[in-house]
């Protein structure tokens, strides 16, 4: 036994990187899946509002005006332009095979930020909604990162109109907290389980 002891510790010893190796694989599979079906949700967002418009001009192109189509030709633009970005962002893929970098953080206006992102859906004629955003007075200054934040607010604000009736109310506000600050996304629809 003597003869084999450093032998045998090096077997195990390697057996256990082996293990932890293995381990460190499934979760970075793990990340890279959920990463990718949250993508996936993000891309449905956009192509719902291109979609819309698109039967929109299909069905009754003359019953806009140049400026309503001038409106829709932007909202197009710009959610192609979100989804082109979406798309860029698949290069994470190969980050979260090594190692997840935490993100950069900006000080940013947090009223401001939330109150742009609900302008979006005030201004989509694609949903049938009520939206009111309820903010603070001034400037509510927080670090964070202005994209995730705005595809948070898009996936939650979304979300409140697919899984309810036409006509639901959304309410979004921004709330000072004593630790900092909180997004809140309400409607009066049907609910969610816990």
């Amino acid at each position: 036994y003597r003869l084999y002891k450093e032998v045998i510790h090096s077997f195990y010893k390697m057996a256990e990187q082996l293990a932890e190796t293995e381990r460190e694989r499934e979760r970075l599979d793990r990340n890279r899946e959920e990463w990718m079906s949250g993508i996936s949700h993000d891309l449905r967002t956009p192509l719902s509002s291109i979609q819309g418009y698109g039967y929109m001009l299909e069905n009754a192109p003359q019953d806009w005006s140049q400026e309503e189509l001038r409106e829709m030709g932007t909202v197009i633009r710009e959610k192609g332009d979100y989804m082109l970005e979406l798309i860029n962002d698949f290069s994470l893929v190969f980050r979260l095979r090594s190692e997840i970098r935490p993100q950069e953080l900006t000080r940013l206006d947090l009223n401001e930020l939330v109150r742009r992102c609900v302008l979006k859906y005030v201004n989509d004629a694609t949903l049938d909604a009520n939206f009111n955003y309820i903010g603070g007075e001034g400037a509510l200054l927080v670090d964070g990162n202005a994209k995730w934040l705005q595809r948070l607010m898009d996936n939650l604000i979304t979300n409140a109109v697919k899984h309810n009736p036409d006509g639901v109310n959304v309410e979004v506000r921004v709330e000072r907290r004593p630790a900092g600050a909180a997004i809140v996304v309400a409607d009066q629809g049907v609910g969610m389980d816990e």
